[in-house]
């Protein structure tokens, strides 16, 4: 039985006193660092328009922080060798190392270049790095020794394992290692529009769940051993999406609920639900499809390049609690009237969090298990205020960022702005604004 709850934000986490944000007087520096290879990105092809896609593309950061690693402060990210490169940073002088090569990859095959999308890496565990080539295979490595430095860590710099092959390009949305030695990770795939039937592809939210340093294995391979994998599928991009507290369910914001899906195998001429179609039909049918379709839209996302049409009504949004056994739908918490501003990882083994427009604020929202009855609730840990009125005024906004003690909060645009937001305490009426323009006119990859 599905049960109801709405958003309460706690009163006490609310400042009715703020009036505005004045610019900071302290000059913040910036630092330049050039690589020999970039970091590789994949734009969207002229086969993906739709604004799943789009959407999808925008939402990739390239750069990746160690959330296992509380003692070194090093940036991650892949360049065009398919190599995993660290870059340290000093705090002491404010400045970056140089980057050192991790480990490599195997480069994705020719005829899968036309379906790359940008490779990404995540940290499931202390000792392992997951690989999403953006060609469909995920692989993992050894990741020892990340607590030390660069030089000293312990990777397998080309013998990795290839967990699964899923023959289509993924989005690497969340891994979480739970208890000991299972890992549960979440992987987005988007239809291809020549395959689809619609305008709008569907989207497959795949669980993905591994068990890792099993007992008596002698290799890499038998290490890592897939326990199941399920797919959730659903009509649009969600606006966020996360396994639950004890990783018996699965959190979906969208505007319907996502549902397991079933494959039925039909013949050509076969009759399925009462209908028939023949192999011939079908290729009517999708040459009608690819002769109806349009020019590419640019791959740099903003809300203003998009058909109104074609938009998130977020005022149709609700967050779903599915069960992840038999994908029924737990708990529903409509979000209707609330801006979705941005979600983050704040710890690798708990669900995101998310923060959302209250008013003009933005509250930040975690994911928790009720004492009481051990289901799912919505815990209010932090609010930014007048976040959602800012963020509102940034159109061409990218990213959305805070900081892991909420004490700041990021907007980065498409124009390579950055624009800071610091407030001093619950009982201000004002706070600091920094405003830095990078000295790049580049797409923002990541922040």
């Amino acid at each position: 039985m599905t049960e109801y709850v709405s958003l309460k934000p706690n009163r006490e986490l609310l400042n009715a006193k703020f009036e505005s944000y004045h610019l900071g007087s302290v000059n913040l520096q910036t630092q330049t660092k050039s690589f020999l290879q970039p970091v590789a990105y994949y734009p969207l092809t002229d086969e993906h328009y739709s604004f799943s896609h789009l959407r999808a593309h925008a939402e990739q950061n390239l750069l990746v922080l160690d959330l296992w690693n509380k003692e070194q402060d090093i940036l991650y990210f892949i360049d065009e060798s398919y190599a995993v490169m660290g870059l340290p940073y000093n705090k002491a002088d404010g400045t970056f190392g140089s980057p050192v090569t991790m480990c490599k990859f195997p480069e994705p095959s020719k005829d899968k270049i036309m379906e790359h999308i940008s490779p990404s890496i995540a940290f499931p565990s202390c000792d392992t790095c997951l690989i999403n080539d953006g060609a469909g295979k995920l692989y993992i490595c050894e990741a020892a020794n990340r607590g030390s430095a660069l030089e000293k860590q312990n990777w397998s710099r080309e013998d990795m394992t290839l967990i699964k092959d899923f023959g289509e390009p993924f989005y690497l949305r969340q891994c979480c290692l739970h208890e000991e030695d299972t890992v549960f990770c979440m992987l987005m795939s988007l239809e291809d529009e020549k395959k689809s039937a619609t305008s709008h592809p569907k989207v497959s939210l795949h669980l993905l769940e591994y068990v890792q340093n099993c007992k008596g294995s002698n290799s890499a391979g038998d290490r890592f051993i897939v326990k199941s994998l399920k797919t959730l599928m659903g009509a649009s991009v969600p606006l966020y999406a996360s396994y639950g507290p004890d990783f018996s369910t699965v959190i979906i914001a969208s505007q319907k609920v996502f549902s397991y899906d079933v494959k039925e195998k039909v013949e050509a001429g076969e009759t399925t639900n009462g209908s028939a179609e023949s192999s011939k039909d079908k290729e009517e049918k999708a040459e009608e499809i690819r002769l109806s379709e349009t020019d590419a839209a640019p791959t740099t996302y903003t809300n203003e390049q998009m058909e109104e049409c074609d938009m998130v009504n977020e005022e149709d949004v609700k967050l779903y609690v599915v069960d992840r056994g038999d994908g029924s739908v737990k708990l529903e918490t409509p979000v209707a009237g609330h801006q979705w501003l941005f979600s983050r990882i704040f710890t690798p083994q708990e669900p995101t969090s998310f923060c959302i427009r209250h008013d003009v604020d933005g509250v930040l929202w975690k994911p928790v298990r009720s004492d009481t009855t051990s289901k799912v609730s919505w815990k209010h840990v932090s609010t930014f205020n007048a976040l959602g009125f800012i963020q509102a005024s940034k159109k061409n906004h990218k990213y959305t960022i805070c900081g892991a003690d909420y004490e700041f909060v990021a907007i980065v645009d498409c124009a390579s702005n950055i624009y800071i937001y610091l407030t001093n305490n619950l009982s201000s009426k004002d706070g600091s604004q920094y405003v830095i323009e990078l000295p790049t006119e580049d797409e923002v990859l990541g922040v």
